[in-house]
């Protein structure tokens, strides 16, 4: 009977600290997960002219790309797909947000717009249809 006793003492004892335990895991990614989205939302607000001027292009299809300056202009390659012939859109961007909006001149005044993203702490740009990284 003292053994019974003994037993049942020690599974309960053994219960709530491994309860303690599982609780902890549960915190730290909790918190870990609440560090990495603080660190995006940090990442985003901070992203600016100097973060978007360069070339960005979609893997895999490199003839689609963005060249971005930090005078607020850009050159973006794509394929028209009704046309069936490569574009060359040239123009004037501006970012608003976790947005950048960009009217083309050299067109009928069609404008874009990208969304801007993080992922594995650098940015992307995505919009239907397109996944841009900068090189």
């Amino acid at each position: 009977m003292k053994k019974i006793a003994l037993f049942c003492i020690l599974a309960l004892v053994y219960g709530c600290i491994n309860n303690k335990n599982k609780e902890k895991d549960f915190i730290e990614i909790k918190d870990s997960v609440t560090d990495s989205i603080n660190k995006d939302k940090r990442m985003l607000s901070a992203f600016n002219v100097d973060s978007l001027s360069g070339y960005w292009f979609q893997p895999h299809a490199a003839v689609i790309n963005i060249t971005f300056t930090k005078e607020g202009t850009f050159i973006f390659n794509t394929f028209d797909s009704k046309a069936m012939q490569d574009q060359k859109l040239i123009g004037t961007y501006k970012i608003e947000g976790n947005k950048v909006l960009m009217k083309t001149t050299n067109q009928e005044h069609k404008e874009e717009q990208f969304d801007i993203k993080i992922n594995k702490g650098g940015y992307y740009l995505e919009k239907e249809g397109f996944y841009l990284v900068k090189s």
